[in-house]
């Protein structure tokens, strides 16, 4: 790590086998699976509704129409809450406002650099190839975004306060750097930043609120629930911490750190 020099000495978690997903492919391989396990996807179907039906089904109101389930797994990210309506676990999901460049600096970004993340003042960059980089944060404003009307707004003022900020913790952006993209999205979680895996009623699971880390969890989680599913347990993890009733006597969250 001589790329920065000894002020960072100690002060990093570093794995030199790491490297970063590209998101897409992941889940076209998911997919590409599913397919071949004689799975069906049906793409573009909005759901609006879930109820209970007299025989323990249950009845899915959605844009292709109705549809009846034995089992339904809620890992629906930023919009879980609306499908937890049965539970004190509603309320508990929020989605966060989050915002990314990628930034062409003056000085080709360094390709052996690793993730680097400023927690005190919430503000992250890594490479993202021929010398760009990628650059983001919550800058210390963290509040719950609303759903209903989100149409993922990107702010120019954001942009410039990233920048300075990146600049003045890693130094190795400028604040005058080229953006080459900037988008906005939403940051999925809970209250307390951490997912609830879960079967809230009998065929009903939840795996949601992984809180940005939703892909890299994915594998695990998939394992967990297919226990649950099959077995009514798992013997992978004890699952008592990532459930929805936490939310009944939580009464403060010790980590609030969002990137």
């Amino acid at each position: 790590m001589a790329l920065f020099g000894p002020v960072y000495s100690g002060l990093w978690v570093y794995c030199p086998i790491g490297g970063y997903l590209d998101h897409q492919k992941v889940i076209d391989g998911l997919v590409s699976g599913f397919h071949k396990l004689g799975g069906k996807l049906r793409e573009g179907v909005e759901v609006n509704t879930i109820s209970v039906m007299d025989n323990s089904k249950y009845r899915i109101n959605s844009s292709d129409g109705i549809i009846e389930a034995n089992i339904i797994i809620n890992c629906a990210g930023a919009h879980a809450g609306q499908f937890a309506r049965y539970s004190k676990a509603e309320q508990s999901f929020t989605s966060r406002h989050h915002e990314l460049l990628i930034v062409r600096p003056r000085k080709p970004f360094p390709e052996n650099c690793p993730w680097l993340i400023d927690i005190d003042n919430q503000v992250h960059t890594r490479p993202d190839g021929a010398g760009k980089a990628l650059v983001g944060g919550f800058l210390g404003n963290n509040e719950t975004t609303e759903l209903q009307e989100y149409d993922f707004p990107i702010s120019e003022d954001w942009k410039q306060r990233v920048l300075i900020a990146a600049e003045r913790s890693f130094g190795l952006i400028d604040c005058n750097s080229e953006v080459l993209e900037h988008w906005g999205g939403l940051y999925p979680g809970t209250v307390d930043y951490q997912p609830v895996i879960e079967e809230e009623k009998p065929g009903l699971f939840t795996a949601a609120g992984f809180s940005g880390t939703g892909l890299m969890h994915a594998p695990a989680a998939g394992l967990i629930i297919k226990d649950l599913v099959k077995f009514g347990k798992s013997e992978k993890i004890n699952l008592a911490a990532f459930s929805s009733k936490r939310f009944e006597t939580l009464k403060s969250v010790s980590e609030k750190t969002g990137f």
